[in-house]
C-alpha cells in the first residue's frame, strides 16, 4: 500500500510540474504567433471591393454567365416621382421620375462613393453607349457602400418631350477609389460585367406597334426568336404595373412571328433577313472584325473573365487583351425592326407574355439579348 502510494504521490508531482511549466511556455508562444509582424495575409491575397448590380435574383456577381433572362433587373426601377411605389415602364413628356438602382458591395473594403451612370435609350437588343442617352452627365448619383453591405442611388429625371414612350433603362456602376471598373467603355453586356444591368419590360396593349433596335458588329449571324411566357413566368416577374393582372390562359403555341409581323425596317448595313417558323434570322456583312476572329476573342475573354472571377489571375495582367475586346465592340452598328402586339381577344384584367430574344450564332453563348413585352386586355 505505501508503495502505491508513493507511485501516485511521484505521478501528481510529475503533472504539476508540467502544468506549472506549460503555462508560461504556451503564453510565449502564443504571444509569438499574434504579434502583429507575424500576422501576414495569404500570398495571393488582394483586399478589393467587388460591386454588383443584380441581373437576376440569384446574382452573385459571378461572371461570364450565359442562358439566363437578364433583361429585367431585380436592382433597377422607374417610378414616377409623385408615386414611387408605382413602377412604371412608359415615360411621358414633361412628367419627372425617380430612378433608383440598388448597390451590392460584396468585397472587403467599402466603397466611399459609388457612382452610378444611366443610360436611356428605346428597346434594344444588345447595347452600346453610342446610340444611348447618358442621362446623368454631369450629375452623377453616388452612394457609400460598404464591405459586405448594400446602398440604393437615386436619380431625378423629368423627361424632356423627345423621349416619352417605351424605353430601356441601364446603369453602370463604378469606383476609383478602391478602383472598381466596368468591363467595357461602350458595350454594356451584364452577361461579362457585374457592373451592369438593365430594365428591358414593355408593357402594351393588343395590336399595337412596336419598334426596337438590335446592336450588332459590323459582320453578325444572329437568329431573333420569339417566345411565349407560360403563366408561372409571367407572374414571376413580379412587376407592380402587374398588379392585379392574371394570366390569359389561350396561350398560342406556335406561328408567333406570323402573329407579331416580325420585319426588319432599316439595316445596320448589307442586311439580309431569313423568316424562320418563329422568329428571323439575320446575316449582316460589313468592314469590320471578321466571324473567326470574334469567335476567337470572344472566347479568351470569357476565360480569362472566369479566370478572374476564381481569384486565378488579375485584370491588369491582360490589358492586351481587354485593349483588343474594346476595339472590338466599338464596331457597334444599329438595326431597325418592328413588330405589332397579336391581337388574341385577351379581356380586361388578363395578359399574356413573350420575349423577343437575340442569339448570337458565332458566339455560341446563349441569349446576346432580350425584350420582354406583356400584351394587356
Amino acid at each position: 500500500m505505501t508503495e502505491t502510494l508513493k507511485v501516485a504521490r511521484d505521478y501528481l508531482a510529475e503533472l504539476r510540474k508540467r502544468r506549472d511549466a506549460y503555462a508560461p511556455d504556451t503564453l510565449k508562444k502564443l504571444q509569438d504567433q499574434f504579434r502583429r509582424k507575424e500576422r501576414k495575409p495569404p500570398g495571393l491575397f488582394h483586399d478589393s471591393s467587388f460591386l454588383v448590380i443584380r441581373s437576376f435574383d440569384g446574382d452573385t456577381g459571378a461572371r461570364p454567365f450565359s442562358g439566363i433572362t437578364f433583361w429585367h433587373s431585380p436592382d433597377l426601377t422607374l417610378s414616377p416621382i409623385t408615386n414611387l411605389g408605382a413602377a412604371t415602364t412608359q415615360l411621358q413628356a414633361g412628367d419627372t421620375y425617380v430612378i433608383r438602382t440598388a448597390l451590392q458591395n460584396r468585397g472587403d473594403l467599402p466603397v466611399p462613393a459609388a457612382k452610378v451612370e444611366h443610360f436611356l435609350v428605346d428597346p434594344t437588343i444588345g447595347f452600346s453607349t453610342r446610340f444611348a442617352e447618358n442621362l446623368t452627365r454631369g450629375a452623377v448619383p453616388q452612394a457609400f457602400v460598404p464591405a459586405l453591405g448594400a446602398a440604393e442611388t437615386r436619380f431625378v429625371w423629368t423627361v424632356p418631350p423627345g423621349q416619352s414612350g417605351h424605353k430601356c433603362l441601364f446603369a453602370r456602376v463604378f469606383s476609383f477609389s478602391p478602383l472598381d471598373l466596368p468591363v467595357d467603355d461602350d458595350a454594356l453586356d451584364p452577361r461579362l460585367d457585374r457592373h451592369v444591368a438593365q430594365q428591358n419590360l414593355n408593357i402594351l396593349g393588343q395590336a399595337q406597334a412596336f419598334n426596337f433596335n438590335l446592336v450588332h458588329r459590323a459582320n453578325a449571324r444572329i437568329d431573333l426568336a420569339i417566345r411565349a411566357l407560360q403563366p408561372t413566368e409571367l407572374m414571376a416577374l413580379r412587376h407592380p404595373a402587374l398588379a392585379g393582372i392574371a394570366p390569359f390562359p389561350e396561350i398560342p403555341k406556335r406561328g408567333w412571328a406570323d402573329l407579331t409581323g416580325l420585319r426588319l425596317r432599316k439595316g445596320g448595313g448589307e442586311v439580309k433577313a431569313e423568316p424562320m417558323p418563329e422568329g428571323l434570322r439575320l446575316s449582316i456583312t460589313g468592314r469590320g472584325i471578321s466571324l473567326d476572329d470574334q469567335k476567337r476573342l470572344g472566347a479568351e475573354m470569357r476565360a480569362v473573365l472566369r479566370a478572374i472571377g476564381a481569384g486565378e489571375t488579375r485584370a491588369s495582367a491582360h490589358r492586351d487583351l481587354f485593349a483588343r475586346f474594346r476595339e472590338m465592340t466599338r464596331e457597334a452598328r444599329q438595326t431597325r425592326l418592328s413588330l405589332r402586339t397579336p391581337r388574341l381577344s385577351i379581356p380586361k384584367g388578363q395578359a399574356i407574355g413573350f420575349e423577343v430574344i437575340g442569339i448570337d450564332q458565332v458566339a455560341g453563348d446563349g441569349p446576346m439579348g432580350g425584350l420582354t413585352l406583356v400584351v394587356t386586355g
